[in-house]
């Protein structure tokens, strides 16, 4: 049996900078990951109050399905690729800010992926035993991104 591999988040998603929100890849299986985020004071999306509003999750959860893309493709020895959010259903957050200076971890479990490229993901922050936001997140992975852009514009 071969020991998993841990990558760093820059690794596996396409963001870059201030817009890498989450820290860490806790876990993975076939069908799911783990990642931590522990929000920093001064922070991108920090607001005056210097805490992170209940509304940034769904982007978390966006990093968290990218960092499992990610995963997947490395494991099959690809470099990952640039997908698209495309919405949510019934996006949840039991808290209004997300605690800042406080480890929380992210949830996506994949619940269907299709031969083109769409997929659907569960998805929970929380810490603990303490769901602090939860939806269903729609996704779009295209297997040639630029062309489908090219596409798009004309």
């Amino acid at each position: 049996m071969s020991e998993k591999k841990f990558w760093p988040i820059e690794d596996l998603i396409p963001h870059r900078g201030e817009m890498i929100l989450i820290d860490a890849l806790i876990d993975y299986t076939d069908n799911s990951v783990d990642v931590a985020c522990t929000p920093k004071a001064g922070g991108l999306f920090i607001d005056e109050q210097q805490q992170m509003p209940g509304w940034v999750g769904i982007e978390l959860m966006a990093q968290a399905i990218a960092s499992f893309a990610g995963v997947s493709a490395r494991l099959r020895g690809e470099e990952p690729k640039v997908g698209f959010l495309l919405g949510t259903r019934a996006y949840t957050a039991h808290v209004d800010h997300f605690p800042v200076g406080q480890s929380f971890t992210i949830r996506a479990t994949q619940l269907y992926l299709d031969e083109g490229g769409l997929g659907s993901f569960d998805c929970r922050i929380f810490i603990g035993e303490q769901i602090l936001a939860e939806a269903a997140v729609n996704v779009f992975e295209p297997k040639d991104f630029y062309g489908y852009l090219k596409g798009v514009q004309q």
